[in-house]
């Protein structure tokens, strides 16, 4: 499951910062509070409460990652020399890690960089985001699914990622403000992608809810602009019915 989430944090850049382009998992949301320029680096840190099933204790794992690019055309992935989160090497080629980098004490970035990324240290400023409301342990397709965005229940974030997987394959991905108030995702949206006797994507049963609560801030070297993306994933099982 370590795995699925940090592929999922992959898929949260990818949407989030392209403008927010569809996926082929992706459906139409609320208008996110992203900016669009182009982002030539991504430093990200998550702290993710996992639950493996249903009733489990949830287990806390911290996981770091960087991602540079060399321009907009070509988006083409270039390397610094070495990267450093709370005094922690994260190893190359991937630069990307799940350890325990106690973030609750604040995020540390130190880059070491060459021709082709610029060095970089940069603390990130306050808490971490966290997401407050119910998430449900049942989803009834035909019921669709309502949810609590408020800024009462999104502490510290600037938007709100929910993803609802299946058992085998695919499944539905939408990015809200957070202050959305109460969101449904319609019984006619999970019924396409929990359709898989219509071609669509994931099969029905025991799924996988992901709720991630994100805050982003930015420095601009040399023209080029940097994020530093704090999130925090809440990864439960769920039954989709």
């Amino acid at each position: 499951m370590k795995i699925f989430a940090a592929l999922c944090l992959s898929i949260t850049i990818a949407i989030c910062f392209t403008n927010c382009k569809k996926s082929k998992n992706a459906t139409t949301t609320a208008t996110p509070v992203i900016d669009t320029p182009f982002i030539y680096g991504y430093l990200e840190a998550d702290i993710q409460d996992e639950q493996d099933a249903p009733g489990d204790t949830f287990t806390v794992i911290e996981y770091a990652s960087v991602r540079f690019l060399n321009d907009s055309i070509t988006n083409s992935l270039v390397y610094p020399d070495y990267a450093v989160v709370n005094g922690d090497t994260l190893p190359s080629p991937n630069f990307n890690n799940f350890y325990s980098f106690n973030f609750a004490g604040g995020v540390n970035w130190n880059i070491l960089g060459n021709t082709s990324v610029p060095s970089i240290s940069y603390s990130s400023p306050g808490t971490f985001p966290d997401y407050l409301g119910t998430i449900p342990d049942t989803v009834i397709v035909l019921n669709g699914m309502t949810l609590n965005i408020s800024p009462q229940l999104t502490n510290n974030a600037d938007f709100i990622k929910i993803i609802l997987s299946g058992p085998v394959d695919g499944g539905y991905v939408g990015i809200y403000s957070t202050s959305s108030g109460t969101i449904t995702i319609p019984s006619s949206e999970l019924a396409y992608y929990f359709s898989p006797e219509m071609g669509h994507y994931a099969e029905r049963g025991l799924a996988q809810i992901e709720v991630i609560a994100s805050k982003y801030d930015y420095t601009v070297i040399n023209g080029k602009r940097y994020q530093f993306l704090r999130t925090k994933t809440i990864l439960k099982p769920v039954y989709v019915l």
